[in-house]
């Protein structure tokens, strides 16, 4: 997986936090490098990837669509919980 990754007019810098073998998942972590007012962002990727892939290999459409299913600081396990909202209790935006 690459260091940096350039979203959102902003530049973060990708790691690979843990991983849940009981569950079978990775976190991800993207902490922004260009901007310290910007909050951390998350998301838990299945292991191994669709297509056989694994997080260490990802280029930058994925990277992009993955950065695009990030929560806030944390991540849920809610399934009515919208990566698009704040708060996991928010209702989504139409």
């Amino acid at each position: 997986m690459r260091d940096l990754f350039e979203a959102n007019g902003d530049t973060w810098r990708v790691t690979r936090s843990d991983y849940d073998p009981g569950r079978a998942v990775h976190t991800v972590v993207f902490n922004c490098v260009s901007n310290s007012q910007r909050p951390y962002r998350v998301v838990q990727v299945p292991d191994p990837m669709p297509g056989g892939g694994s997080v260490d290999a990802l280029d930058d459409r994925e990277l992009t669509e993955l950065f695009s299913r990030t929560q806030t600081m944390d991540y849920s396990h809610d399934r009515a919980a919208n990566p698009q909202s704040h708060g996991y209790g928010d209702p989504p935006q139409k």
